[in-house]
């Protein structure tokens, strides 16, 4: 099992081409903007890395993070998290640890909007040290 620890983070941002070098200071703010482009949060990152592992033996043919925004209304945008496409679909991932109720608002219009995706949301389980769909 993967250790998922500070410098496994930054190792990972690194290695994704996220971030050019590793912060000299106190570290990169997870899932903040830079260059106008969002870096992966830690559960984000963690569920990037098992895509780059197990992804092929579920038939993934590819994934993006924060590749697309879906128009849910004049002015109001949704950026899923990920995109994962498969030869017979494309899902559309939103990972959540605190849910606010606007983001919830937006995933639920989007999956309304937008039946062409199949849509999951999903948080880490402490206890089972696994992703869990929610909602």
């Amino acid at each position: 099992m993967t250790e998922y620890t500070e410098e496994w983070y930054q190792s990972y941002l690194l290695k994704t081409g996220q971030i050019k070098e590793l912060p000299k200071t106190k570290g990169v703010e997870k899932g903040k903007i830079k260059n106008k482009k969002r870096i992966m949060n830690t559960w984000e990152a963690r569920y990037a890395a098992e895509l780059d592992t197990y992804g092929k033996t579920i038939g993934m043919i590819d994934y993006k993070f924060n590749c697309i925004k879906l128009m849910l209304a004049d002015g109001a945008w949704y950026t899923p998290d990920f995109m994962i496409m498969y030869s017979n679909k494309t899902e559309i991932i939103e990972i959540k640890g605190f849910r606010r109720t606007d983001a919830i608002v937006r995933f639920k219009v989007a999956k309304t909007n937008y039946p062409m995706f199949d849509f999951r949301m999903l948080t880490w389980d402490k206890e089972s040290q696994t992703f869990k769909e929610i909602g």
